[in-house]
């Protein structure tokens, strides 16, 4: 097309805005083009043959997956690929390369059950708003019921003897609040007979503010004398900013945890929240706007040299860094038997790989037609019992 610029293709459906849909054939480690569908030409028109086409045209890398499919979003990923580095329409280097899941649960910690990118990203980067009303929701519960079973994150401020005495007023006494997008109001529900006093709401408004203004970037946890630091942080406070020095940590401390280096290696663009900024409006009430940053992170070497040794010990994988690969670190004999065919499309399988099965069951044997034949020699499907499979 490049070089026969009269070749106009038009688009003929939504699935085909370009015009055309080829079709390719990989066959003895080249690369051919066999068919071409269009509106306006045929394969034969732009290839002036009906025969497949060397693609000595294209040079770049091709992969296609194989094996185990896991369902994503949109589409998914396979556990296997072909790697393949072309040259002029030929196949100059092969790959068998692995992938793998990184977001998997933890399974120790105090974030047991979360996943590497809910510790990286924490809950901010969602809807901030509902993140913050979730987040003050656990805060006041924590200051004002005494059976809260919780412990709760936020901001990292000094607590002074008095804002203690006034939650243990406001616990016996009990408190309200009205949280918007912009402002919060305090009441702590006790009126005196003709007097708009309300002291104790005062005081707890300037100790909410003092909360507001603290720094978010610091993780912090508020915990009851009375509970247990065997009881879980509340839900809707944990995370609400990423805990990346907790990541640190556990790859380069935790044995068995390990993450794919080529995640790894990314640069993260992280969201997290650094405090708000407040406007007070009276005794009660302030109005408050959250101050956000995001930031570009990236993983100290030492902690990503670490995460390498683990995961390609656990995984019996190596990491080509050049191309950014995890290929699998097995003896040639056991490569060839795992991945041979799509090593080496003339490789045959020993015998012995597939003739040990069940004495009750019918031997079978591979023919040159890609079909599972019994040893009375019929492929036909009811003869078998539908015991046969095409390797398509």
């Amino acid at each position: 097309m490049e070089k026969n610029e009269q070749i106009k293709f038009g688009m003929y459906t939504t699935a085909h805005w370009r015009g055309y849909q080829g079709y390719w054939l990989l066959k003895n480690d080249c690369l051919y083009i066999t068919n071409l569908e269009s509106s306006n030409y045929s394969f034969k028109d732009i290839f002036k043959t009906d025969e497949p086409v060397l693609a000595d045209w294209y040079s770049g890398v091709l992969q296609f997956g194989f094996g185990e499919f896991y369902y994503d979003h949109w589409w998914g990923y396979y556990d296997n690929y072909v790697w393949l580095k072309i040259e002029n329409g030929k196949v100059v280097e092969k790959k068998i390369i692995k992938t793998f899941q990184h977001d998997n649960p933890l399974t120790f910690g105090k974030y047991k059950g979360k996943t590497f990118n809910e510790i990286l990203y924490g809950k901010i980067r969602n809807n901030t708003y509902t993140t913050i009303r979730n987040l003050f929701d656990c805060i006041m519960l924590f200051i004002s019921k005494n059976d809260y079973q919780f412990k709760v994150q936020c901001g990292h401020f000094t607590i002074e003897p008095e804002d203690l005495k006034l939650v243990k007023e406001v616990r016996e006494y009990g408190t309200d609040y009205f949280l918007t997008q912009n402002y919060i109001a305090t009441s702590t529900k006790v009126f005196w007979e003709n007097s708009n006093d309300d002291d104790r709401a005062e005081r707890l408004s300037v100790l909410l503010e003092k909360i507001f203004n603290s720094d978010f970037t610091i993780p912090f946890t508020l915990t009851k004398e009375t509970v247990s630091t065997e009881v879980g942080i509340a839900e809707n406070t944990l995370l609400v900013n990423p805990d990346i020095s907790y990541l640190n940590w556990a790859l380069k401390t935790v044995e068995y945890f390990s993450i794919s280096p080529k995640a790894l290696s990314e640069t993260f663009k992280v969201k997290r929240l650094k405090t708000f900024k407040t406007n007070r409006l009276n005794k009660t009430i302030f109005e408050y706007e959250p101050i956000i940053e995001i930031v570009d992170y990236k993983f100290p070497e030492q902690t990503q040299t670490i995460n390498l040794q683990k995961f390609e010990k656990q995984n019996q994988v190596v990491f080509d860094n050049e191309n950014k690969l995890l290929v699998p670190n097995l003896p040639m004999e056991q490569m060839m038997l795992s991945y041979g065919f799509y090593l080496d499309e003339t490789y045959t399988a020993p015998i012995s790989d597939y003739e040990s099965h069940d004495d009750n069951e019918p031997d079978y044997y591979y023919n040159s037609d890609d079909w599972l034949i019994d040893a009375a020699g019929t492929d036909d499907p009811e003869t078998m019992n539908d015991a046969y499979w095409n390797m398509d």
